[in-house]
């Protein structure tokens, strides 16, 4: 799919991209990531009401430095990719399930 103004026009409404790439700052979140650079390629524009599945892979780990570079998708319904990004950054420390960290 192509997309150009006019026909984006002619389509109605569409999520805005920053919109979508925040389901991968909610990954982060859930891992305790702290990310330091973020790259995104928007693909095809999203329309309300899609169901959009992100999901990451480490791809890059350099445990001297605690660094990793992640390669993440943001796919539709239709198994179509969205919005592909790289995100770099510092792996956190979660406590595992349970744990509160305290003594």
């Amino acid at each position: 799919m192509t997309s150009t103004p006019a026909t984006l026009a002619s389509a109605g409404a569409i999520v805005p991209g920053l919109l979508v790439a925040s389901l991968l700052t909610h990954l982060g979140g859930l891992w305790g990531f702290m990310a330091t650079r973020m790259d995104f390629r928007f693909l095809v524009p999203v329309f309300p009401g899609e169901t959009i599945t992100a999901e990451g892979m480490i791809f890059e780990l350099d445990e001297s430095r605690d660094w990793v570079r992640l390669q993440c998708t943001c796919r539709n319904e239709k198994e179509q990719a969205v919005l592909d990004s790289q995100v770099e950054g510092f792996p956190g420390k979660v406590a595992p399930r349970g744990d509160t960290g305290q003594g």
